[in-house]
């Protein structure tokens, strides 16, 4: 590695590629996702770091002193130099709608049909309650989808999975 590729930063070896080795020993430090979905390392004496900023801040140019880090991908454990880049706020939300990783006002907490966190049916179950609806009841489509029945009036009256 040529000194482009690593940097020191105390007693720590940074690399483009985003690993952190602790010099006195030699070990690569190990860490964590957290909530967020971001690698996540403690130095000593310092606060939880995220590893995306500590390499971005390494290796990456700022001048215009942008605040957000963005991974190009939209995969937020690629902490490679070539993956990484400085942007506003707006630039980094404008990009996360344009990758297909944000959507609607909200972001993640939008997300629609098979995309939500939490979703239990399909498209093609949904087309199949609104079909099939109208000669069974909330009570009985719910137990054949076991979904609430609330889920499925709400289903039936196009306030839940409105996109198709």
């Amino acid at each position: 590695m040529d000194r482009l590729d690593v940097i020191y930063l105390c007693n720590y070896r940074v690399t483009s590629g985003g690993d952190i080795y602790n010099i006195k020993t030699g070990r690569k430090l190990k860490p964590w996702i957290d909530k967020q979905g971001y690698y996540t390392i403690r130095l000593a004496g310092s606060k939880n770091l995220y590893v995306h900023r500590i390499v971005a801040q390494l290796f990456i140019p700022n001048p215009e002193n942008k605040k957000e880090v963005n991974h190009k991908d939209g995969i937020k454990t690629n902490n490679s130099i070539s993956n990484l880049e400085w942007l506003t706020r707006n630039q980094n939300i404008q990009h996360a709608y344009d990758i297909g990783i944000m959507h609607g006002p909200l972001g993640h907490k939008n997300k629609i049909g098979t995309l939500h966190h939490n979703v239990k049916l399909t498209e093609a179950q949904v087309l199949e309650i609104r079909k099939i609806g109208k000669n069974k009841t909330l009570k009985e489509l719910s137990e054949v989808y076991k979904v609430s029945f609330k889920t499925i009036s709400k289903i039936l009256n196009r306030k839940r999975w409105k996109h198709i």
